[in-house]
């Protein structure tokens, strides 16, 4: 029997006007919803004896994780379909047959058909059951006849950017006050997978490079975002097959080698998938599974407590936990983990009253709320519950006997989803997964008064101009940022936590264009790379590297000191933002206000020194800083010089009175190396800001230079550009890690980037710091090319490089 002659024997034609999605339910049961050209639709169609007529009716019942079985016929691509087909959020899946009840899937009997859809999807809709048939006769033009199509294939083919934010577009992509830096879609990664969720982010402190962590279908890819505008894959730690995963990085310094090390920890809804930890350690190099924790299957969650989210290092004097959230484990309640061997989690803590834990947060806290702890804790370490209609506070300092301090209820509550907490710690933001689609409302973020830790109170609501669902939201600062699935990315000034007002956004899914209450769009927002950039994944659309450019009516603290012996100096001139008053905290137990203290010491030490500052709408910033001094001579002189090179600035130490083989470079009173006693040290590419700098013996806290203040970015003029001269290329092949690499080190450019060329291809447009690392080469010879940017008039000569 010929295709045609069975279509015949099918019957009547679907026609597929496809809409998007609904959400009813959040939990980890996926329902299957069922299809045929004789269904009604009516109900939800979740009984394969009572399906509904169309696609567009089931999707609209269903939620991400859903799938969607279509009894076989024909189906006229319209509009938006080719989206819905090749979207991961509702699998659409063809092959089936009403004579069975949808039981088996057998695509040569039970022939799917979809016509319109240009030819090059055909692999991709076989692999969900649809033939597809190029047929001109049909009532509806074909989809590559139409404007949508050419917008979808240019934002999924390609990395994008940089586009500035103007008159409310960056490229393809609506947005206020937000650039793109950078867009990799789907297609641009190693393993192609058809959708991505969570992601997070992390500075690697060894190097400074920055990096972003992004869950897809099949594994989370590791991406060097260390220049925006040109990310670029490190590797993927491939896991089983789910739509749900969560990422969080822990870093620490490891006193043996003295350098810092990193593991990233991801929890998948996908049967078996466990908690995967993956090793950092040999970055920028490669990344590998470390390890596979069984203790429980599958898990909705993953997070961390004590935690500074900006270096993944353990906040001062805190030791770090992990907490997994919705396990398929004694009902999903949380269990707390230890981190004394990263890679080898051990459980401590769970739920002592059971119940379900969606998502959570974590805070520290040692003010006078401590009193409503359990034992009056200080510091009380708090956990922030999520799930269902409540937001439950959790005392965890005391692992062996967690205590629930309250069962918090709120207006319109559906499903409380997740949180943040504001910068002074009074306040929950609080995302509700549900309230939009089931009552309607336009985009709904509450906000939670937690003053009273035994009785918090809804205190403040943003509401927004869309009903696009919020998803994530991560406080810094003064600002939220928060994943508003179909709206993409949304900042808030929260300087006023109880009325936050919008100051930007930028769209990363702008096809289909309506901000709808549906659940594909941005999954995830990581706010916290030193750089400034945000990073957003996209369900659909792939990674995003975006800059905020908004303003809010916001102050940000920031002070230098010099001292001699016991005696310092003070200046919070470095602060911005209308301030409108100075408080200092010496951690010696004196204060002072104003912007230019003077403070001495009664005996040497290190002291945290905090100063608050306070704008003029009465928002508030802290920064703290170890400032050490010494009644005596330091025993090591160091003196320090600001370098600028090719558009870098670079400090450069020289020490002299070192006794040991090695050395420990501290900054801001943290050790940044562990090095040899050779006398000197650069810190590469500093950003712009304060560095306390001093050089000490190894394991030593006392046998340390002098701290010297260096402020980097004042201001200044940047030195004047090199005059021209000819461009000249060397090159060094280094194989480390199994690995071949080759390093590109050129002199002569005079603009601000430029190009490299691979075998006569562009491999990369890049800034001009005289350096580039083509990683992972494969064993062969090369011909190398540097030029200056969009020019091929002023290039090196071409060399060969054998990097056999």
């Amino acid at each position: 029997m010929t295709l045609i002659s069975r279509l015949a024997r099918l019957g009547c034609i679907l026609t597929l006007t496809l809409s998007p999605l609904a959400l009813h339910a959040h939990s980890s049961a996926h329902p299957e919803r069922y299809v045929s050209t004789d269904g009604v639709d009516t109900g939800n169609c979740a009984k394969p004896a009572n399906p509904c007529a169309t696609i567009n009716y089931a999707v609209n019942q269903s939620t991400k994780g859903d799938r969607i079985l279509v009894a076989s016929g024909e189906y006229q691509a319209r509009e938006m379909d080719i989206f819905f087909l090749l979207s991961d959020m509702v699998e659409v899946q063809g092959g089936y047959s009403t004579g069975d009840l949808f039981k088996k899937r057998d695509t040569d009997r039970n022939v799917t058909v979809v016509t319109g859809i240009p030819e090059r999807y055909r692999e991709r809709l076989a692999s969900r059951g649809f033939e597809l048939i190029r047929d001109a006769k049909g009532s509806v033009a074909p989809l590559d006849k139409n404007r949508f199509l050419a917008r979808y294939e240019k934002i999924t083919t390609g990395i994008q950017g940089p586009a500035t934010c103007s008159d409310g577009m960056a490229g393809e992509f609506p947005c206020a006050n937000v650039d793109l830096l950078s867009h990799m879609p789907l297609s641009e990664f190693s393993s192609v997978y058809s959708s991505a969720n969570d992601i997070w982010g992390f500075v690697d402190l060894n190097d400074n490079r920055e990096y972003a962590l992004i869950g897809l279908k099949g594994g989370v890819a590791v991406v060097d975002v260390t220049d925006p505008a040109n990310p670029s894959e490190v590797g993927l730690v491939k896991g089983v097959g789910s739509t749900w995963r969560d990422i969080k990085v822990y870093q620490y310094l490891d006193g043996a080698s003295g350098d810092y090390k990193a593991y990233a920890y991801v929890t998948t809804e996908g049967s078996s998938g466990g908690l995967q930890i993956i090793d950092l350690t040999s970055l920028p190099d490669s990344v590998s599974l470390a390890n596979t924790i069984t203790e429980f299957s599958r898990a909705h969650n993953v997070y961390l407590a004590n935690i500074d989210y900006a270096t993944g290092m353990a906040l001062d004097g805190m030791e770090p936990f992990l907490y997994i959230a919705g396990a398929n484990k004694d009902g999903g309640l949380f269990r707390v983990f230890n981190l004394t061997d990263p890679t080898a989690p051990e459980l401590v803590a769970t739920n002592p009253l059971g119940g379900y834990m969606h998502d959570a947060t974590s805070l520290v806290i040692t003010d006078s709320r401590t009193a409503q702890c359990h034992n009056s804790h200080n510091p009380c370490e708090l956990l922030i519950s999520f799930s269902g209609a409540t937001v439950k506070i959790w005392d965890m300092t005391d692992k062996s006997n967690p205590v629930r301090l309250s069962r918090t209820n709120y207006t319109n509550a559906s499903y409380s989803h997740s949180g943040w907490w504001s910068a002074d710690k009074k306040r929950i933001f609080l995302q509700d997964e549900l309230d939009e689609k089931n009552l309607g409302l336009n985009t709904t973020l509450n906000v939670l008064d937690i003053s009273s830790l035994l009785d918090p109170v809804l205190s403040g609501i943003y509401t927004g101009s869309t009903q696009a669902v919020d998803h994530n939201g991560f406080t810094r600062g003064d600002r939220y940022y928060m994943s508003n699935y179909r709206r993409g990315l949304v900042v808030l000034d929260v300087s006023d936590p109880d009325n936050p007002t919008e100051l930007g956004f930028f769209d990363t899914f702008p096809i289909p264009e309506e901000n709808s209450a549906n659940f594909n769009g941005a999954w995830g927002a990581y706010p916290y790379l030193p750089s400034g950039n945000i990073l957003v994944s996209d369900i659909d659309y792939g990674l995003y590297v975006l800059k905020d450019r908004g303003t809010a009516s916001s102050v940000v603290a920031a002070f230098n000191y010099s001292c001699v012996l016991l005696d310092c100096s003070f200046d919070a001139g470095g602060s911005t933002g209308s301030v409108a008053g100075f408080s200092w905290d010496f951690g010696d137990g004196d204060s002072a206000s104003g912007v230019s203290p003077s403070h001495s010491f009664a005996s040497g030490g290190s002291y945290p020194v905090e100063l608050t500052v306070t704008g003029a709408s009465g928002a508030t910033d802290s920064v703290s800083r170890i400032v050490t001094v010494s009644p005596d001579p330091a025993p090591i002189s160091l003196t320090v010089k600001l370098v600028e090179k090719n558009g870098n600035t670079h400090i450069d130490l020289n020490w002299d009175g070192v006794t040991g083989d090695r050395a420990e470079i501290w900054s801001n009173g943290e050790i940044i190396r562990n090095t040899a006693n050779d006398g000197s040290f650069r810190m590469f590419r500093v950003d712009d800001g304060s560095y306390a700098i001093k050089v000490c013996n190894e394991d030593s806290t006392s046998e340390c230079s002098n701290e010297i203040n260096v402020e980097v970015g004042d201001g200044s003029p940047p030195p004047p550009p090199p005059p021209p001269g000819d461009l000249t290329l060397t090159a060094e092949v280094v194989r480390k890690n199994g690995n071949t690499h080759v390093y590109l080190y050129w002199e002569g450019a005079n603009g601000d980037r430029v190009d490299i060329y691979q075998d006569g291809t562009k491999i990369r447009n890049t800034g001009n710091d005289g350096k580039f690392q083509v990683f992972r080469v494969t064993p062969a010879t090369y011909q190398y090319q540097v030029c200056e940017e969009n020019s091929t008039a002023v290039c090196s000569d071409e060399i060969t490089v054998d990097a056999n």
